[in-house]
């Protein structure tokens, strides 16, 4: 009964919670329609009034490009009549004697399609009085005809201005013997022509065609004799001979500029500058006027533009107006319609969102109402999720850390005697551990992801470091397994970059001990290319292809999920938590990139599973460039050449055949090493091979047997054999004097290119070294006493010289950078410095400037430089700073000790006895080499025990009575110790 009261009133509280919502969502409805339908009938407006106004904008853009097409076309008729009348005016000044056919032939030539308005073309003369007979004599002779004297009046001038030669493009109608000068309007104009020089258009002057008078006007030309050039009006009046006319109809002209658009636009022309209605010439609107209909009122809207335009000397007013006809149909009416139309729509979208904003709000008020519990409840269970993910974390790391103890006590374990049971148990132990470890790891990467804490480093490292250190732990498994293992990093894939290095060791171990725990047969190949380039960033592209199991399509689709794998059979056979994948999803998706897989089952079976990440560019002071040092040297040498490539692995022929196409060489593969030396037996090439890469291992023949077949070849040429195995090192012992060089595998980009650069710096003496045998080691004869300094920071070439030093006698000092190398010439005197050209805050050339700065017996000290930068440039730049002599690395050890014994003035010994001293050297173990903090740590302690000593009594001699010394008398302290190194 209480449970029912209680749900009644919540149901109660729920109803009223409802109704108040209901009530305040009609409200806020109302205020939504009404603001969207005001906004949507503010809308149209404004789009109606775009719309109108984009339709006046495209009018008048109408209106203007009618206007310009008009005058161009009125424009180019006056400048052919200027042209016409120019050439008559050059046709009467060569010869007196035109001839009417000669006229007729000139003017008919004439296309007068293109000069609508000129109605023909004059040519009239100056003829005095008083040789007016004698003027018809000769007129009737040039004409064929007599000459008829028609005058305008009756007023007598002693001069006439008679037209001889008259062509009209009007039938039956000639002016032929007319006295322009009887006419005083028109003699003014002549007159008027005669004293300007050139062409001169009249004033509107009444025209009859087809017996009708209209407006026109005269374009004249005066004509003056012959290779006379008048100047002055007086001579201008002494050398006229007479004028070149065309009377032009005005009123045809503008017609013929209006010929396909006087339906869109009105002209009006007026004579003079300025608009006068009582100087109007022309009015399209009154010639396609029809007489019988009224006039229409001028409409206000109609555009209007006024214009002055000047042909040959006379201006002309021109007003256009648009036609009614230019603006489109509709062009008023659409936004209006669109403006009405746009509002009834608004005002009915208002209404529906009314409907729907109300019904929104009641169901936002209904769960509010109802999902306050569940809401909570999700709430809980986020926070048991998180719980559970940091309890995950902590408890990881607590376990990670005593496993470290646990390896560590096995590790050391394992170098004590053991037996061989005891042995097996530590061996299982430290498997055991660091399986442990390894799903630990895969753990704490899991719960940092689920809360959120995985993140990426960014910091500048070498690529091709990392990877070799990838490599390093990979190759082992590979090598116990029997299969091979192989790296390609293409030419272009920049050597320093910017990200983290850590997780991307972490990816690449991920790929790479999975396709060696699943592969069987075969090999597996990493391959880092290039993808894409970015803004200085750079997009990688890594693939880890192997020959094992394959995985069904099927299951590829979950193989980055977490704790899932391909199926239960394999989780017991290969072990595994699953989560190996899913982190390194989760890791290149940090990197900005995607991760892949191809596979396929079967007795070709295979995978590759492939990731790509962005990586930016350097922080630091300088950027390392992206191409090798030497890769201009081995391309220069190997480019276009032939190299022969023996390897029963597919991968291995495949990388080779990649890294042989970087330096620009033709390679040359074999599987079988008996079919390669029968075909090269049967046909030789005709160029020398320059480069024969040869595995050691093969299943038919070793590498060595088939080097010693293939320089026992007639007819073939092969100037150098590199010899590669997947052995660390290979046997002395096997190796015989046709072997130029050896490459371990998995072969790195660095290793191949510096085996390249080895070949050609031993180019000229590989003849001798094949057949001679070696020199032997060289040694020091008294290398203790040799004070060397060796700055180089890269700690495995400072394993590789000290070795060499300590094979050869002597110890060195060592700098992990410039700022330490010239700290210890400061506090130290050496008798030679080794010095690296590339090193971390202060580089070797710069070193080299300061140390020979210095001043005193540490400037004059002999600086070699070892660098991997072997161009004559760089040699220069060496010497350039203030080295004493230059050797490209790869490190030739007899090289480098002739070289210190050069400078340092150190003698040798040669010969048998060199061999035995070396051996000895090579036996005793050798003192790890200290650097300079612990270097002066122990000077410091040193003194530190001399001090002390210093007043203690020496020790008794043997036989020695022990006396007293007597108060006062004088002792004698014991010597003091000397300072060792």
């Amino acid at each position: 009964m209480k449970r029912t009261t209680t749900a009644r009133k919540a149901g109660s509280k729920v109803q009223g919670l409802a109704g108040h919502g209901i009530a305040f969502a009609r409200g806020r409805a109302w205020a939504w329609s009404v603001a969207v339908s005001l906004i949507g009938i503010f809308f149209c407006l404004y789009v109606a009034m775009l719309l109108h106004q984009q339709s006046e904008d495209a009018a008048l853009q109408r209106f203007n490009y009618l206007i310009e097409r008009f005058e161009k076309r009125l424009s180019d008729r006056f400048s052919s009549f200027n042209l016409v009348v120019n050439m008559g005016m050059g046709m009467a000044t060569l010869t007196d004697y035109i001839t009417r056919r000669d006229w007729q032939r000139f003017v008919s030539g004439l296309n007068w399609r293109e000069m609508s308005g000129g109605i023909g073309l004059n040519y009239v003369e100056r003829v005095r009085r008083i040789d007016l007979d004698r003027y018809l004599t000769r007129a009737a002779a040039l004409n064929g005809e007599s000459l008829k004297i028609r005058s305008f009046s009756n007023k007598p001038y002693d001069e006439l201005y008679i037209v001889r030669l008259s062509e009209s493009m009007i039938k039956d109608q000639t002016v032929i013997g007319v006295d322009m000068g009887s006419e005083p309007t028109r003699r003014r104009v002549l007159d008027w022509a005669m004293l300007n020089g050139g062409v001169t258009l009249s004033g509107i002057l009444p025209i009859i065609i087809n017996k009708q008078s209209q407006p026109g006007l005269l374009m004249i030309t005066p004509v003056y004799t012959r290779d006379s050039a008048p100047a002055s009006y007086l001579e201008r009046r002494e050398n006229l001979k007479g004028w070149v006319i065309m009377p032009i109809a005005v009123g045809t002209a503008i017609e013929g500029a209006l010929l396909d658009i006087g339906s869109e636009l009105d002209v009006t022309f007026y004579l003079g500058a300025n608009i006068d209605s009582d100087r109007l010439v022309y009015d399209s609107r009154r010639v396609r006027a029809d007489p019988a209909e009224p006039r229409q009122p001028r409409d206000r809207n109609t555009y209007r533009r006024a214009h002055t335009m000047i042909f040959s000397g006379q201006s002309f007013s021109l007003e256009y107006r648009a036609h009614s006809s230019l603006t489109p149909p509709g062009a008023k009416t659409v936004p209006l319609l669109v403006m009405l139309g746009g509002s009834v729509i608004s005002i009915l979208l208002g209404a529906g969102l009314w409907f729907m904003v109300a019904a929104r709000y009641r169901a936002e008020a209904l769960a509010r109402s109802m999902t306050s519990d569940l809401r909570s409840a999700k709430e809980v269970a986020e926070q048991a999720s998180i719980a559970k993910t940091q309890f995950l974390a902590m408890m990881s790391h607590e376990i990670r850390t005593p496993m470290n103890g646990v390896l560590g006590m096995a590790g050391l374990l394992a170098d004590t005697s053991l037996d061989q049971r005891q042995r097996h148990y530590v061996d299982v132990l430290q498997q055991s551990g660091e399986a442990l470890l390894a799903i630990i790891n895969d753990i704490l990467d899991f719960a940092k992801a689920e809360t959120g804490k995985l993140e990426i480093e960014h910091i500048d490292f070498d690529i091709g470091t990392e990877i070799d250190s990838v490599l390093e732990l990979v190759v082992s498994r590979a090598h116990a397994k029997g299969i091979e293992l192989a790296c390609f990093i293409a030419p272009d894939v920049p050597v320093k970059l910017n990200g983290d290095p850590g997780r991307l060791r972490q990816i690449l171990l991920n790929l790479l001990s999975n396709a060696v725990k699943f592969t069987e047969v075969g090999g597996v190949s990493l391959i880092v290319e290039t993808a894409d380039r970015s803004a200085g960033d750079t997009k990688l592209r890594f693939a880890v292809r192997d020959t094992g199991i394959g995985i069904p399509l099927e299951a590829q689709n979950r193989l980055f999920h977490h704790f899932s794998q391909v199926d239960a059979s394999t989780t017991r056979r290969f072990g595994g938590t699953g989560l190996g994948l899913a982190i390194c999803k989760q890791l290149v998706d940090l990197m900005h990139g995607t991760i892949g897989v191809d596979s396929r089952t079967g007795v070709l079976g295979g995978s590759t599973f492939w990731f790509t990440a962005w990586f930016g560019p350097l922080q630091g002071k300088a950027a390392a460039s992206t191409v090798q040092p030497d890769q201009a040297a081995i391309t220069a040498a190997f480019k276009g050449r032939q190299i022969l490539i023996v390897d029963d692995n597919p991968i291995n022929r495949e990388i080779f055949e990649r890294y042989v196409a970087s330096i620009g060489a033709t390679a040359i593969t074999a599987s079988e090493p008996e079919i390669v030396l029968d075909e090269l037996r049967d046909q030789p090439p005709r160029e020398p091979i320059a480069l024969a890469i040869v595995d050691q291992v093969m299943p038919t023949m070793s590498g060595v047997d088939f080097v010693r077949r293939l320089r026992a070849l007639p007819m073939l040429k092969v100037e150098n054999v590199v010899l590669s195995s997947s052995a660390l090192f290979i046997d002395q012992h096997e190796v015989h004097e046709g072997i130029d060089a050896q490459l371990p595998k998995p072969v790195r980009r660095s290793s191949f290119l510096a085996c390249m650069m080895a070949l050609i710096d031993g180019s000229r003496h590989a003849a001798a070294r094949r057949g001679h045998g070696s020199d032997g080691p060289a040694v020091f004869a008294d290398g203790g006493a040799l004070r060397i300094l060796l700055a180089e920071d890269n700690q495995v070439n400072q394993m590789l010289v000290t070795a060499i030093l300590a094979r050869a006698g002597a110890r060195a000092d060592i700098a992990g950078n410039g700022l330490e190398a010239i700290e210890a010439m400061r506090s130290r005197a050496y008798d030679v410095v080794l010095m690296d050209m590339r090193m971390p805050d202060l580089d070797g050339l710069e070193a080299t400037r300061r140390i020979r700065e210095l001043g005193g017996a540490p400037s004059r000290v002999p600086i070699i430089a070892l660098t991997a930068n072997a161009t004559q440039d760089d040699r220069r730049r060496c010497l350039e700073a203030g080295m004493n002599d230059f050797m490209a690395k790869p490190i030739d050890a007899n090289d480098l000790i002739q070289k210190i014994s050069l400078h340092a003035k150190a003698k040798l010994i040669e010969g048998a006895q060199a061999r035995r001293t070396a051996a000895e050297h090579e036996a005793t173990p050798a003192m790890a080499p200290l650097s300079m903090e612990q270097q002066d740590a122990l000077a410091s302690l040193l003194s530190s025990l001399e001090s002390a000593t210093a007043n203690d009594p020496a020790p008794p001699l043997p036989g020695a009575a022990n006396t007293t010394p007597l108060p006062g008398a004088a002792t004698t302290a014991p010597p003091r110790p000397s300072s060792t190194r």
